[in-house]
C-alpha cells in the first residue's frame, strides 16, 4: 500500500511502516505539500495533524484510491467530514497518547496557581521573604467536562491528591475514579458544587461557545477553570469578564478561540491566569505513540478487522 505521510517520520518509523517494502512510504513537508498532490493519486493511506494545510477538501475530492486518514492529533475538527463521508474514508485518530502529558499539565498548573507560585517566584527573584496564603487540594470537588481517556486520567491523578471527582459525558455510565458521572444536561448543578473545572471535551457542534458569561455565573466565585480542550468551546469574552470580575478566581489557559493568542488581549495581563501555547500535550514520546496507533491499526487494515480509535463521521469526533 501507498501511504503519504504529511510530516517527515523519523527512519526508524519509515522503515518499520514499510514491512520490508510490502508498504511504500512517502513524506512531505510542509513546504513541498501542494507538489506532492500528485503522489495522492493513487495514495491509498494519509498520515496528517488534520488541519487546514494537509487533509483539504480538495485533496480528499482528488483522490482516487484513498481508503483511510490517520490523524497524528487527537482533534478532528477541522476536517473535511462531508469529502470524508462522500467517499466513505475511514478516519482514526491519536486520542490517548496525550493522557499523561495533558493530566500532568493540568496538575502542574492548579498546584501553581494554588500554592501561588507566581508570586513566590517574583519573591525569589527580588529576595523577598514573606510567606503567601496558599490552599490545598485535599476534600476539593474537581469537574471534568468531557470524561474520555484524558478525563479518566485527570481523574486517576485527583484521587491521589484525595479529591472529589464529578464527571460528564454523553452516556454518563460509571467510570472509575470519578465520584458521581452526569450528563451535558447537568452542567450547571456540576459546576456550583465544583473548586476546579476541566474542560477535555472535543469540539464539536454541541460544545461550540458551550461555556457563555451565564455558564461561567453558574461556578462558584472560588473555582479554577482549566481548558485543555479547544477554544472555541468557551467564549473567550465571557471568560474574560468572569475572570475581571471575580465571577472565577482564576484560570489555565492552554487553548483559546484564535491561535496564537492576540497580543492585546487583557488575559496575558491577569495576574489570576497560567497561559500556556496549546502545548499541554507535547511530549518527547508523543511520535513514537502516535506511530504505535497507526502500526496497530495498519495490521487492522490488513486483515479486515476494525480499527482503534475510529473517528464517527457523523459526531465529527
Amino acid at each position: 500500500m501507498k501511504i503519504l505521510v504529511y510530516d517527515e517520520l523519523d527512519k526508524n518509523s519509515i522503515k518499520d511502516i514499510e514491512k520490508d517494502g510490502e508498504n511504500k512510504v512517502v513524506t512531505l513537508n510542509k513546504n513541498n505539500f501542494e507538489k506532492g498532490d500528485k503522489e495522492l493519486q493513487d495514495a491509498d493511506i494519509l498520515i496528517g495533524w488534520g488541519d487546514t494545510n494537509d487533509f483539504t477538501a480538495r485533496r480528499i475530492s482528488m483522490s482516487k484510491k484513498l481508503k483511510w486518514v490517520h490523524v497524528l492529533a487527537a482533534g478532528v475538527d477541522k476536517l473535511p467530514f462531508k469529502e470524508l463521508k462522500e467517499k466513505n474514508i475511514k478516519v482514526t485518530n491519536s486520542s490517548g497518547i496525550h493522557a499523561t502529558p495533558i493530566s500532568e499539565h493540568v496538575f502542574a498548573t492548579l498546584l501553581f496557581l494554588e500554592k501561588k507560585l507566581d508570586v513566590l517566584y517574583k519573591q525569589q527573584l527580588n529576595k523577598c521573604w514573606r510567606q503567601q496564603p496558599i490552599e490545598e487540594l485535599k476534600d476539593k470537588t474537581m469537574a471534568i467536562i468531557g470524561v474520555g481517556q484524558i478525563g479518566r486520567e485527570i481523574a486517576r491523578k485527583a484521587k491521589a491528591f484525595d479529591m472529589r471527582v464529578l464527571g460528564i459525558k454523553n452516556t454518563p455510565t460509571p467510570v472509575e475514579y470519578v465520584d458521581e458521572m452526569y450528563s451535558m444536561d447537568n452542567l450547571k448543578e456540576v459546576l456550583c458544587k465544583s473548586h476546579v473545572v476541566v474542560i477535555a471535551l472535543p469540539l464539536t457542534e454541541e460544545t461550540n461557545g458551550l461555556f457563555t458569561l451565564e455558564t461561567f455565573k453558574s461556578m462558584r466565585r472560588d473555582a479554577y477553570f482549566i481548558n485543555i480542550g479547544r477554544g472555541k468551546i468557551v467564549h473567550e469574552e465571557s471568560l474574560i469578564k468572569s475572570l475581571q470580575q471575580g465571577i472565577i478566581k482564576g484560570a489555565s489557559l492552554d487553548v483559546f478561540q484564535e491561535e496564537p493568542l492576540d497580543k492585546d488581549s487583557p488575559l496575558w495581563h491577569m495576574d489570576n491566569v497560567i497561559i500556556t501555547p496549546h502545548q499541554s500535550g507535547n511530549s518527547p514520546h508523543y511520535m513514537e505513540r502516535a506511530v504505535n496507533i497507526f502500526m496497530e491499526n495498519l495490521e487492522k487494515i490488513k486483515n479486515g478487522e476494525e480499527l482503534i480509535n475510529l473517528v464517527d463521521l457523523n459526531k465529527k469526533y
